[in-house]
């Protein structure tokens, strides 16, 4: 029972995907600076906090961007794999227990 719950959601779950590439040319995908700890204002040094003033006020790093774009057969192949997962799903027998 757990297999066909699986698959079931697999195979929802491609093409659900696939349908969303039809309109989808390329992904931007941002990855910002991590932050922080604010160490200074743990260990109440004047010579910490003096340095942490300074570092602030230097300028942030971009962001790195990586793209990601998209074949033309991407959404063709995740609609037919998806839907082929799902038809599969619907003639697994059952148990006798289920």
């Amino acid at each position: 029972m757990i297999w066909r719950a699986l698959f079931l959601a697999l195979g929802i779950t491609m093409i659900l995907l696939g349908s969303q590439l039809f309109f989808v040319e390329q992904v931007e995908i941002r990855r910002l600076r991590p932050a922080t700890p604010n160490t200074a204002a743990n260990t109440g040094n004047a010579y910490d906090s003096a340095f942490q003033n300074a570092s602030a006020q230097q300028p942030a790093p971009a962001p790195r961007t990586v793209t990601i774009s998209r074949k033309e057969w991407m959404p063709w192949s995740l609609l037919a794999v998806g839907s082929i997962v799902v038809i599969y799903t619907f003639t697994i027998p059952r148990r006798g227990g289920d």
